[in-house]
């Protein structure tokens, strides 16, 4: 299992802060967002400036998920 997590305005948008999902790889964890998210959940954290960290590490898409690993989505970083 792998706890996924979503972090500021995300988690507003999914409804959760956090689901536990048993999953291998990228490719995995978005077909189960998708069948546990809402139609606008799962379109807020497919957008291109959307972040996934995997342990505390930005990675890119193709990632590999072990047991235990902590997925984190971040929305885009905004500032004044």
């Amino acid at each position: 299992m792998a706890k996924v997590k979503f972090f500021a305005s995300l988690k507003d948008l999914v409804g959760l802060e956090e689901i536990e999902l048993d999953v291998a790889d990228h490719h995995s964890l978005m077909s189960e967002l998708e069948r546990h998210l809402s139609v606008e959940g799962y379109e807020a954290i497919c957008v291109a400036s959307v972040k996934i960290a995997v342990n505390h590490e930005i990675v890119e898409p193709g990632f590999v998920i072990r047991q235990n690993d902590e997925i984190a989505f971040l929305p885009p970083i905004t500032g004044g």
